[in-house]
């Protein structure tokens, strides 16, 4: 039981205060209701000269409740688009650490497994058929051009060296091995020791020096077409100084060449 009745009809009413957080805005009061008369009930006096009787509770009208005040919507920003590139760079970043991921599994439950895998990776070539073996053509002699002995003689006495008597002479041994060619006049025929006649001592032909020397005649040499004092024409070989008996029996010594090819410039002979 209520020990203190309300002092009149009007209820508590709490003072309006204001919204804090939105101070910019205010919202109108709501008005009061107007007051109202309840009617009386039998055996209760009007309010408010009622006092409440034994065993009976007064009546109380319900507090009126003041309607709050509407929230301001709250504003967001507005969303940031991204372009294609971030998606591209978003899927392949995925892409990345799924695969980093599923390598990294592979190699701790199968570590022993890449190297055998790398090899069965490798490509084996097929084995290719030998090339039966071809027989090779047996090399022929290169042909060798033929020369003919009238070719070979003029070849010959383009190459030799021309000189004179006196100088073979002179030099003696320095000229030896060497292919020369000279005039000279027939001296004296000299034989070898078969008693032979295989050679002659030589002279300048245009000189009065004392310088000789002594040749030998080619294999075949017509000796009747020769004479003592023909001037004839040698091409050969310089051997170089020898030891040998003249006609008085004393020993000298002489540059020695071998003939290969001789003109008999008097006679007009040659060997061939």
């Amino acid at each position: 039981m209520n020990e203190y009745p309300p002092q009149d009809n009007q209820p508590p009413q709490e003072p309006q205060r204001p919204f804090n957080e939105w101070p910019q805005q205010q919202y109108p009061q709501q008005p009061l209701l107007p007051q109202q008369d309840f009617p009386s009930q039998p055996g209760v006096p009007p309010y408010p000269n009622y006092q409440p009787q034994p065993g009976q509770y007064p009546y109380h009208q319900p507090p009126r409740q003041e309607p709050l005040p509407p929230v301001p919507p709250t504003q967001t920003s507005p969303k940031k688009k991204h372009g294609p590139v971030f998606w591209v760079l978003l899927t392949l970043g995925i892409v990345l650490v799924i695969g980093l991921c599923s390598a990294t599994m592979n190699a701790a439950s199968h570590p022993s497994t890449n190297t055998t895998a790398n090899e069965q990776a490798t490509p084996t070539e097929a084995p290719t058929d030998t090339p039966a073996p071809t027989d090779t053509p047996a090399p022929t002699d290169t042909p060798v051009p033929t020369i003919s002995p009238a070719q070979t003689e003029k070849l010959y006495k383009a190459l030799t060296t021309s000189t004179t008597v006196d100088k073979l002479d002179k030099d003696g041994n320095n000229d030896k091995g060497k292919d020369v060619s000279f005039t000279c006049k027939i001296l004296k025929f000299v034989k070898d020791d078969s008693g032979n006649t295989a050679g002659a001592n030589v002279e300048s032909p245009d000189t009065y020096s004392s310088a000789i020397v002594q040749i030998s005649f080619p294999d075949g040499t017509d000796l009747s077409q020769l004479n003592e004092g023909d001037i004839v024409k040698v091409w050969g070989n310089d051997g170089g100084v020898f030891s040998g008996t003249n006609a008085f029996g004393g020993t000298v010594q002489e540059v020695g060449v071998g003939t290969l090819y001789l003109t008999d410039q008097t006679t007009n002979y040659q060997t061939h």
